[in-house]
Protein backbone atom coordinates (compact mmCIF):
# COMPACT_ATOMS: atom_id res chain seq x y z
CA UNK A 1 0.00 0.00 0.00
CA UNK A 2 1.29 3.36 -0.89
CA UNK A 3 1.51 6.10 1.45
CA UNK A 4 -0.67 8.03 -0.66
CA UNK A 5 -3.13 5.94 -0.99
CA UNK A 6 -3.35 4.97 2.36
CA UNK A 7 -7.17 5.29 3.45
CA UNK A 8 -7.51 4.95 6.87
CA UNK A 9 -10.61 6.03 8.74
CA UNK A 10 -10.77 7.32 12.64
CA UNK A 11 -12.26 4.51 13.70
CA UNK A 12 -8.87 2.93 12.97
CA UNK A 13 -6.68 5.52 14.65
CA UNK A 14 -6.01 3.85 17.95
CA UNK A 15 -2.37 4.86 18.39
CA UNK A 16 -1.45 2.68 21.49
CA UNK A 17 -3.18 -0.57 19.49
CA UNK A 18 -2.22 -0.05 15.49
CA UNK A 19 1.18 2.02 15.81
CA UNK A 20 4.47 2.28 16.69
CA UNK A 21 5.76 5.82 17.70
CA UNK A 22 9.06 6.53 17.70
CA UNK A 23 9.43 9.22 20.47
CA UNK A 24 13.33 9.20 21.38
CA UNK A 25 13.58 11.74 18.51
CA UNK A 26 11.07 14.47 17.22
CA UNK A 27 10.44 14.57 13.72
CA UNK A 28 10.04 18.80 14.70
CA UNK A 29 8.34 21.10 17.42
CA UNK A 30 6.62 24.13 17.81
CA UNK A 31 5.56 26.64 20.50
CA UNK A 32 2.15 24.27 21.02
CA UNK A 33 2.79 21.08 19.36
CA UNK A 34 5.55 18.41 18.89
CA UNK A 35 5.62 16.00 16.05
CA UNK A 36 6.65 12.59 16.04
CA UNK A 37 7.11 9.59 13.67
CA UNK A 38 4.73 6.52 13.95
CA UNK A 39 4.03 3.81 11.73
CA UNK A 40 1.00 1.64 11.62
CA UNK A 41 1.81 -1.78 11.73
CA UNK A 42 -0.02 -4.04 9.33
CA UNK A 43 0.32 -1.45 6.01
CA UNK A 44 4.11 -0.34 7.83
CA UNK A 45 2.84 3.52 6.03
CA UNK A 46 4.35 5.92 8.26
CA UNK A 47 2.77 9.30 9.64
CA UNK A 48 3.52 11.62 11.59
CA UNK A 49 1.54 12.19 14.70
CA UNK A 50 0.76 15.39 16.59
CA UNK A 51 0.67 16.19 19.83
CA UNK A 52 -0.13 19.58 21.47
CA UNK A 53 1.37 20.76 24.48
CA UNK A 54 -0.26 20.40 27.48
CA UNK A 55 -1.63 24.36 27.49
CA UNK A 56 -5.37 25.60 26.84
CA UNK A 57 -3.80 27.57 23.84
CA UNK A 58 -2.13 24.33 22.43
CA UNK A 59 -5.23 22.49 23.06
CA UNK A 60 -7.92 24.91 21.35
CA UNK A 61 -5.10 25.42 18.30
CA UNK A 62 -4.77 22.13 17.91
CA UNK A 63 -8.43 21.46 17.44
CA UNK A 64 -8.38 24.40 15.41
CA UNK A 65 -6.10 22.97 12.94
CA UNK A 66 -8.61 19.70 12.92
CA UNK A 67 -11.58 21.96 11.79
CA UNK A 68 -9.36 23.74 9.33
CA UNK A 69 -8.60 20.00 7.92
CA UNK A 70 -11.73 18.41 7.91
CA UNK A 71 -13.26 21.42 6.21
CA UNK A 72 -10.45 21.45 3.05
CA UNK A 73 -11.16 17.56 2.84
CA UNK A 74 -14.60 17.62 2.61
CA UNK A 75 -14.09 20.55 0.00
CA UNK A 76 -11.68 17.82 -1.75
CA UNK A 77 -9.01 20.20 -1.61
CA UNK A 78 -6.31 17.32 -1.59
CA UNK A 79 -3.47 19.39 -2.13
CA UNK A 80 -3.16 20.15 1.58
CA UNK A 81 -2.09 17.05 3.84
CA UNK A 82 -4.34 14.28 5.20
CA UNK A 83 -5.32 14.35 8.41
CA UNK A 84 -6.85 11.96 10.60
CA UNK A 85 -8.08 13.42 14.26
CA UNK A 86 -7.73 11.45 17.91
CA UNK A 87 -8.40 12.01 21.42
CA UNK A 88 -6.22 10.08 23.31
CA UNK A 89 -8.77 7.57 25.45
CA UNK A 90 -7.92 7.99 29.10
CA UNK A 91 -6.05 12.06 29.15
CA UNK A 92 -8.60 13.30 26.87
CA UNK A 93 -6.20 15.30 24.83
CA UNK A 94 -6.46 15.95 20.62
CA UNK A 95 -4.13 15.04 18.81
CA UNK A 96 -3.80 14.25 14.68
CA UNK A 97 -2.11 11.69 12.47
CA UNK A 98 -1.04 13.47 9.22
CA UNK A 99 0.70 12.79 5.96
CA UNK A 100 4.30 12.19 7.01
CA UNK A 101 6.23 14.79 5.00
CA UNK A 102 9.25 12.80 4.09
CA UNK A 103 11.29 15.65 2.44
CA UNK A 104 10.92 18.15 5.05
CA UNK A 105 10.84 21.78 4.75
CA UNK A 106 11.24 24.60 2.47
CA UNK A 107 13.04 25.86 4.97
CA UNK A 108 15.58 22.78 5.69
CA UNK A 109 16.37 23.30 1.50
CA UNK A 110 17.40 26.83 1.85
CA UNK A 111 19.47 26.18 4.89
CA UNK A 112 21.25 22.90 3.05
CA UNK A 113 21.93 25.28 -0.53
CA UNK A 114 21.07 28.42 -0.21
CA UNK A 115 19.06 30.57 -2.53
CA UNK A 116 17.42 29.69 -5.91
CA UNK A 117 18.07 31.44 -9.04
CA UNK A 118 14.07 32.73 -10.13
CA UNK A 119 13.50 30.80 -12.95
CA UNK A 120 13.46 27.84 -10.08
CA UNK A 121 12.42 30.45 -7.48
CA UNK A 122 9.41 31.59 -9.99
CA UNK A 123 7.89 28.13 -10.12
CA UNK A 124 7.94 27.22 -6.49
CA UNK A 125 6.56 30.63 -5.71
CA UNK A 126 3.49 30.01 -8.47
CA UNK A 127 3.02 26.65 -6.65
CA UNK A 128 2.63 28.34 -3.13
CA UNK A 129 0.10 31.38 -4.90
CA UNK A 130 -1.81 28.36 -5.69
CA UNK A 131 -2.20 26.71 -2.50
CA UNK A 132 -2.50 30.02 -0.17
CA UNK A 133 -5.35 30.72 -3.29
CA UNK A 134 -7.24 27.84 -2.29
CA UNK A 135 -6.86 28.59 1.43
CA UNK A 136 -8.27 32.00 0.55
CA UNK A 137 -11.29 30.15 -1.39
CA UNK A 138 -12.40 28.25 1.33
CA UNK A 139 -12.33 30.94 3.49
CA UNK A 140 -9.07 30.40 5.43
CA UNK A 141 -6.10 32.46 6.14
CA UNK A 142 -3.18 31.10 8.04
CA UNK A 143 -1.64 33.86 9.31
CA UNK A 144 1.50 32.24 10.08
CA UNK A 145 2.83 31.17 6.90
CA UNK A 146 6.97 30.96 6.66
CA UNK A 147 9.42 28.15 5.01
CA UNK A 148 9.31 26.05 8.17
CA UNK A 149 5.54 25.14 7.63
CA UNK A 150 5.53 24.76 3.59
CA UNK A 151 6.67 21.11 3.70
CA UNK A 152 7.19 18.34 1.23
CA UNK A 153 5.75 14.85 0.77
CA UNK A 154 7.43 11.86 -0.67
CA UNK A 155 6.43 12.80 -4.88
CA UNK A 156 7.94 16.27 -3.74
CA UNK A 157 4.58 18.03 -3.74
CA UNK A 158 4.55 21.19 -2.15
CA UNK A 159 2.23 21.34 1.17
CA UNK A 160 1.07 24.11 3.51
CA UNK A 161 0.98 22.74 7.34
CA UNK A 162 0.60 23.92 10.44
CA UNK A 163 -3.43 25.11 10.37
CA UNK A 164 -3.52 26.04 13.90
CA UNK A 165 -3.82 29.74 14.08
CA UNK A 166 -5.66 29.68 10.57
CA UNK A 167 -8.03 32.38 11.25
CA UNK A 168 -6.65 33.38 14.69
CA UNK A 169 -4.41 36.43 13.90
CA UNK A 170 -2.86 35.80 17.64
CA UNK A 171 -0.55 33.31 15.82
CA UNK A 172 2.18 34.85 13.69
CA UNK A 173 5.78 34.61 13.71
CA UNK A 174 8.23 38.27 13.88
CA UNK A 175 9.80 38.69 10.66
CA UNK A 176 6.99 37.13 8.41
CA UNK A 177 3.53 38.74 10.03
CA UNK A 178 2.35 41.73 8.57
CA UNK A 179 2.96 45.33 10.18
CA UNK A 180 -1.03 44.69 10.92
CA UNK A 181 -1.14 41.60 12.27
CA UNK A 182 2.14 42.97 14.56
CA UNK A 183 -0.29 46.01 15.51
CA UNK A 184 -3.55 43.92 15.84
CA UNK A 185 -4.83 46.51 13.19
CA UNK A 186 -6.11 43.86 10.69
CA UNK A 187 -7.83 45.81 7.51
CA UNK A 188 -7.94 42.72 5.31
CA UNK A 189 -7.11 39.47 6.56
CA UNK A 190 -6.06 38.19 3.29
CA UNK A 191 -3.22 40.51 2.81
CA UNK A 192 -1.82 38.86 5.77
CA UNK A 193 -0.84 36.22 4.15
CA UNK A 194 -0.03 38.22 0.84
CA UNK A 195 3.01 40.23 3.39
CA UNK A 196 4.34 37.09 4.16
CA UNK A 197 4.22 35.40 0.73
CA UNK A 198 5.82 38.47 -0.30
CA UNK A 199 8.64 37.50 2.90
CA UNK A 200 9.08 34.24 1.51
CA UNK A 201 9.72 34.78 -2.11
CA UNK A 202 12.37 37.15 -1.11
CA UNK A 203 14.20 34.81 0.38
CA UNK A 204 14.09 32.10 -1.86
CA UNK A 205 15.19 34.18 -4.72
CA UNK A 206 17.73 36.13 -2.22
CA UNK A 207 19.28 33.70 0.02
CA UNK A 208 18.09 36.21 3.20
CA UNK A 209 15.22 38.18 4.56
CA UNK A 210 14.28 41.39 3.30
CA UNK A 211 14.76 42.49 7.02
CA UNK A 212 15.56 41.17 10.49
CA UNK A 213 12.89 42.89 12.73
CA UNK A 214 10.75 45.87 12.81
CA UNK A 215 13.55 48.32 13.50
CA UNK A 216 16.54 47.82 11.49
CA UNK A 217 17.39 50.39 8.71
CA UNK A 218 15.93 47.94 5.51
CA UNK A 219 12.55 48.03 7.33
CA UNK A 220 12.14 51.41 7.58
CA UNK A 221 13.18 52.15 3.91
CA UNK A 222 10.36 49.73 2.97
CA UNK A 223 7.71 51.54 5.32
CA UNK A 224 9.21 54.59 4.00
CA UNK A 225 8.91 53.37 0.44
CA UNK A 226 12.64 54.37 -0.13
CA UNK A 227 12.87 51.54 -2.76
CA UNK A 228 15.94 53.10 -4.23
CA UNK A 229 18.03 53.24 -1.41
CA UNK A 230 16.77 49.46 -0.58
CA UNK A 231 17.96 47.52 -3.63
CA UNK A 232 21.28 50.03 -3.14
CA UNK A 233 21.74 48.76 0.11
CA UNK A 234 21.38 45.00 -0.83
CA UNK A 235 23.62 45.89 -3.33
CA UNK A 236 26.80 47.72 -1.06
CA UNK A 237 26.30 44.45 0.86
CA UNK A 238 27.69 42.53 -1.80
CA UNK A 239 24.13 40.60 -2.65
CA UNK A 240 22.62 39.77 -5.71
CA UNK A 241 21.19 42.02 -7.79
CA UNK A 242 17.49 40.41 -9.01
CA UNK A 243 15.53 41.38 -11.94
CA UNK A 244 13.76 44.34 -12.15
CA UNK A 245 10.36 42.30 -12.20
CA UNK A 246 11.35 40.98 -8.98
CA UNK A 247 12.05 44.06 -7.37
CA UNK A 248 8.55 45.88 -8.63
CA UNK A 249 6.70 42.72 -7.24
CA UNK A 250 8.42 43.04 -3.97
CA UNK A 251 7.66 46.25 -3.42
CA UNK A 252 4.06 45.63 -4.18
CA UNK A 253 3.49 42.11 -2.03
CA UNK A 254 5.56 44.19 1.07
CA UNK A 255 4.52 47.16 1.16
CA UNK A 256 3.98 48.04 4.91
CA UNK A 257 0.92 50.26 3.85
CA UNK A 258 -1.94 47.64 3.45
CA UNK A 259 -3.80 49.71 0.86
CA UNK A 260 -0.62 49.76 -1.16
CA UNK A 261 -0.14 46.37 -1.25
CA UNK A 262 -1.36 43.58 -3.72
CA UNK A 263 -4.04 41.60 -3.08
CA UNK A 264 -3.85 38.32 -4.45
CA UNK A 265 -5.67 38.60 -7.87
CA UNK A 266 -2.93 41.82 -8.06
CA UNK A 267 0.04 39.05 -7.94
CA UNK A 268 -1.21 36.88 -10.83
CA UNK A 269 -0.92 39.89 -13.08
CA UNK A 270 2.65 40.81 -12.13
CA UNK A 271 5.35 40.43 -14.51
CA UNK A 272 7.32 38.71 -12.79
CA UNK A 273 5.12 35.52 -13.45
CA UNK A 274 5.29 36.27 -17.11
CA UNK A 275 9.20 35.58 -16.86
CA UNK A 276 10.68 31.97 -18.16
CA UNK A 277 9.84 29.49 -15.75
CA UNK A 278 11.45 25.71 -15.06
CA UNK A 279 8.92 22.90 -15.42
CA UNK A 280 7.76 21.12 -12.29
CA UNK A 281 9.66 18.22 -12.92
CA UNK A 282 13.04 20.45 -13.73
CA UNK A 283 12.15 22.04 -10.49
CA UNK A 284 11.34 18.81 -8.35
CA UNK A 285 15.20 17.10 -9.62
CA UNK A 286 16.66 20.40 -8.12
CA UNK A 287 14.71 20.14 -5.23
CA UNK A 288 15.69 16.72 -4.86
CA UNK A 289 19.24 17.03 -5.23
CA UNK A 290 19.40 19.68 -2.84
CA UNK A 291 17.32 17.42 -0.29
CA UNK A 292 20.46 15.09 -1.20
CA UNK A 293 23.12 17.10 -0.28
CA UNK A 294 20.85 17.99 3.18
CA UNK A 295 21.51 13.94 3.72
CA UNK A 296 24.87 13.75 3.64
CA UNK A 297 25.13 16.72 5.89
CA UNK A 298 26.42 19.54 3.68
CA UNK A 299 25.12 23.03 5.43
CA UNK A 300 25.63 26.13 3.41
CA UNK A 301 24.45 29.12 5.43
Amino acid sequence: MSQNNANFQIKDAQIEKFFDTLKKEPLGSGRNSIVYLTQHRLSSVYFALKEPRKDQLSQQSIINEINIFIKLWQNNNYEFPRCIPYMEKFSETHQILMEYMKNGSLLDILLTSGKFAENFARTIAINLYNQIGLLHRNGIIHFDLKPDNLMFNENMMLKICDLGYANKPIGFTQGYASPEQIQNKIIDPEKCDVFAYGVIIFILVMGFPPFQHYQDNWYKMISNQQWDSFWSQIKLNGKPDPSEEFKDLIQKVIAVDVNKRYNMQNISTAAWYTLEKVSDLECTQELLKRIKLRNVGYYKY
